[in-house]
Parts: structure tokens; C-alpha cells; sequence
């Protein structure tokens, strides 16, 4: 069931991740664009009945991987070219090894014998010729993020592949290259955010096979938007932006955003419009339609109670610090939303979720660094119910999923405090406080009999069974 249908496990309500923001989504953008296909460049086809291929004898890697190319498109060999793009570039995991040192480059395939993939005047791979990557430039890799990438370009349009080793690790790599951009998209053309909120925006640019493909250095696109209260901001790094240059477009496409004031509702249209040889070859200015409407609370709410499973611990000293412990491993929790405050009724709330690396929350995963997103919206009582169905590492003993309640701009709300409740899965136990006679203090005449039950509960209330019970008396 889609979590988000009328009676799913979020009651109808959207369970969103990343941080544009919508009253029908938001997703969070982490894009790697796909193999550019289609062999044009400069206007022209280029057509093999099969690449040629490598006589160099093969490498048997001890660990392979494949590489993401983003869009290549050729451009020619050397500094006396009439078409210089910016270097196209592959990612891929799993290469903390892949540091600059001792790691080569090998051509298996590629359009002819002379075909030239390189990362500058001196590094050059063909099918007869390997190359050993230089000590800084081309390669780049986070040894936190295991992420690695390498930056070259091709000199002649067509296929190729080929792999990078460094005796340890082997990444194989395929593409095509793409050919001159004849249009470009703005995506997507018409969208609704909240008043305060993100509107996510996606340009790419495409040869006349309708692929990615790459600018020149020398072009650029212009980014404008009619309402000035809102900002245009670059997805990475976060910074204000008027436009997009060639070296942001590199990829074949860029993501953006445009950040809406708190206060105007209404239209914004933002407007890109190419420059540099791009006009020339057929790109036409493009427009998205941004419309703001509705927003949600900005105050918190008055207290957090988990109603299911039904034997949760709540303990709410404070909204602030609300916490529940719940019986591991439990796969459904259910939270009960208290906004009687000076609210009205129906109103819409937003609460930021997530619990350890590896949690799966209403079918998606969702830890710190990456969160989910619920809108819900108050009942006749300003109440509200929270569902989430838990998976994954969610369901470890000592997980801990934390619901922060959070403003249109997904920033924790404050006023009068924050709001933000823990719910630990937590094994349960029999201490003796839960062994529990009755009665506990009876008069009896000498000889007499007085009957004695003894209630044994888990530290969950649950009734226990098996259980042996010593009875000894202290006085005679």
C-alpha cells in the first residue's frame, strides 16, 4: 500500500525525503546522470559496425566495480581545438584505494585505434597505449564517502570502455558520446510549494538524439525569476546564483532551486535562457511555472503520547524531550499529536523523522544525514496521528527514531520550545517492582489461612506465565 493512501500507514498524509519542498512532494537529490547515449559531434553521425577493440592482454582485477559517466561529449585533441567542452567525469564506490598513485588507465574498446580518452596534453590512453593517472587533477576521492571521480576527455565521437586498476581494485567503465545540445529542458515545467518553501529544479541540455549532452566552456546559461523576494540557489553548495555556468552544466544537467519568500503566496516564473554558441545550434530560453500556496506551522505543538503499541512507556517531562520506549522489536508506532494550543484547528504540521544508518521508515530509508518529512494536519480536537511502519536496522535493540517537529524551511520550530520525541525500541524485563502481590498487608487470626496472588509483569505491563515464585516469611 502507498504510505501515503488514505488508510496507509501514514494516514494519508505524505511521508516526503530531501529538502524541496511541496504540498505533494519533496525528494531529496543525489543524481549520478546515467551513460550518455548517441553518437553526434559536431553536426555530424558517426557510424561503426563495431569498435575497435584492445590487443593489449586483459587485466584479471581481484575486485571490480563499474563506474556512472555522466555526459561525454568529444571534443578535439589538444589546445588548438574549435570545440573545448569541460572534462566529462565517471564516479564510482568502493575505491578508497584509488588514490593517485600506481593507478592506470586501460582502453578495452573505442571508435577507432587512434580514438583518445585523456585528462590532459601529456596523459593520454589509447587501445594500444595505457597511462598511468598523474599525481593530482583527474582523480578526486573521499575517503569518507568512498566516492572517487575521474575527470577526462574523448577526442572522437562513438563507444568506448575500458577499466581502471591499481593491482588491488578494478573499475570497468562503457559510454557513447553525445553530440552538439540543440534544446534543453526545464524540469519540471509546473509545480506547487508551500509559502516559504523550496522548489527543486532540474536544466539539462540535449543533442537532437534527445541526450545529455555538454556546453562549451564559453556557454552559460541566465537564470531570472519574476518575484525578487524569492532567491535562485545552486543545489551544491547552497549559494545564490544568476545563472549557470559551463563548468556547472559539465554533467549535462545541473540542479537548482528556487527559495521562496515566507510571507508572499502567488506565482513565481523563473526563466533560463541560453548564451554562448548554444543559441546557435537550436537552444531556446525555457520557463517553470512556481506556485505558493499554503504553509505550515512555524509554533510547536503542546505534547507527543505513543498510542500503539498499545504497552509503550511515555514519559513527557517536556515536549522538548519527550521520549517512549517500546517493547523491541516493533515493527508499527503510532504518535499521537497534542496541538491545543492557540492553533486552530486544521492545522498543518510538519515533523522531520529518522533513526540509525540503515533504518527503513515507512518504506524509505531515512537516518540523520538523510531524514523523511511527514505533513499532517489537525482534527476538530487540534489532535493528529503520526504512523510510522519501521524496518531495517529500526528494529535493532536500542534503536532510537527521533520525530522533530520542523517550520516550512524543515528548521526545528522553537517557540515556545522545541518539540521533539525519542521512541527507543527496548528489550523487555522483569524487575521487582513489577512482582506485585496482594495483598501486601494482611491481618489474620493465629491458625488461620489468608489467600496471596502474585501478579508478575514484563517491564511493559504484559502479564508473564512460567514463572516460579518463592514465598518465605520474615517473623514468626
Amino acid at each position: 500500500m502507498d504510505p501515503s493512501a488514505p488508510g496507509g500507514p501514514n494516514n494519508g498524509y505524505a511521508l516526503t525525503k530531501g529538502k524541496a519542498l511541496s504540498n505533494a512532494m519533496r525528494m531529496g537529490k543525489r543524481t549520478l546522470a546515467g551513460v550518455a547515449a548517441g553518437a553526434l559531434a559536431l553536426g555530424a553521425l558517426t557510424i561503426a559496425s563495431a569498435p575497435a577493440a584492445s590487443a593489449k592482454p586483459s587485466i584479471k582485477p581481484k575486485a571490480t566495480s563499474t563506474a556512472t559517466v555522466n555526459a561525454v561529449r568529444p571534443t578535439a585533441y589538444g589546445t588548438a581545438s574549435a570545440i573545448v567542452t569541460p572534462s566529462a567525469t565517471m564516479v564510482f564506490t568502493g575505491g578508497k584505494s584509488f588514490v593517485p598513485v600506481n593507478t592506470t588507465v586501460d582502453l578495452t574498446a573505442a571508435p577507432t585505434a587512434t580514438a583518445k580518452f585523456y585528462y590532459g596534453a601529456d596523459d593520454t590512453v589509447t587501445l594500444n597505449q595505457d597511462d598511468t593517472i598523474p599525481s593530482s587533477g583527474a582523480l578526486s576521492y573521499s575517503a569518507t564517502l568512498d566516492d572517487t571521480t575521474l575527470s577526462f576527455r574523448v577526442d572522437t565521437a562513438g563507444s568506448y570502455a575500458g577499466q581502471i586498476y591499481n593491482g588491488t581494485d578494478t573499475v570497468t567503465f562503457s559510454f557513447t558520446t553525445a553530440g552538439t545540445p540543440t534544446s534543453m529542458t526545464l524540469t519540471p515545467a509546473t509545480q506547487t510549494v508551500l509559502v516559504g518553501g523550496t522548489a527543486d529544479l532540474t536544466l539539462t541540455l540535449l543533442d537532437a538524439a534527445g541526450k545529455a549532452t555538454q556546453p562549451q566552456t564559453v556557454d552559460s546559461v541566465a537564470l531570472t525569476r519574476s518575484s525578487t523576494d524569492d532567491t535562485l540557489v545552486l543545489a551544491v553548495p547552497g549559494n545564490a546564483i544568476t545563472g549557470l555556468s559551463a563548468a556547472q552544466l559539465a554533467t549535462g544537467s545541473a540542479d537548482f532551486s528556487l527559495s521562496t519568500s515566507l510571507t508572499l503566496a502567488g506565482t513565481t516564473t523563473v526563466t533560463a535562457t541560453p548564451a554562448g554558441t548554444l543559441p546557435a545550434t537550436g537552444v531556446t530560453a525555457q520557463t517553470a511555472s512556481v506556485t505558493k500556496s499554503g504553509t505550515v506551522a512555524s509554533n510547536s505543538v503542546r505534547k507527543f503520547t505513543v498510542t500503539s503499541p498499545t504497552t509503550a512507556f511515555n514519559s513527557n517531562a517536556s515536549v522538548a524531550a519527550s521520549t517512549a520506549q517500546v517493547p523491541v522489536p516493533s515493527t508499527t508506532v503510532s504518535v499521537l499529536v497534542d496541538d491545543t494550543t492557540t492553533a486552530a484547528a486544521g492545522n498543518d504540521l510538519r515533523f522531520e523523522v529518522f533513526g540509525p544508518v540503515g533504518a527503513v521508515i515507512n518504506g524509505a530509508l531515512a537516518d540523520e544525514s538523510d531524514p523523511a518529512y511527514i505533513d499532517v494536519k489537525t482534527d476538530a480536537n487540534k489532535q493528529a496521528t503520526i504512523n510510522l511502519t519501521l524496518s531495517g536496522t529500526a528494529l535493532n535493540a536500542s534503536a532510537e527514531i527521533v520525530l522533530t517537529q520542523v517550520n516550512v524551511r524543515d528548521q526545528a520550530t522553537s517557540v515556545p520550545s522545541a518539540a521533539q520525541l525519542t521512541v527507543k525500541q527496548t528489550t523487555a524485563a522483569v524487575q521487582g517492582a513489577n512482582i506485585v502481590p496482594t495483598p501486601t498487608v494482611a491481618l489474620a487470626k493465629v491458625g488461620a489461612s489468608t489467600p496471596v496472588t502474585v501478579q508478575v509483569d514484563d517491564s511493559f505491563g504484559v502479564d508473564q506465565v512460567g514463572w516460579i515464585v518463592r514465598v518465605y516469611r520474615t517473623s514468626v
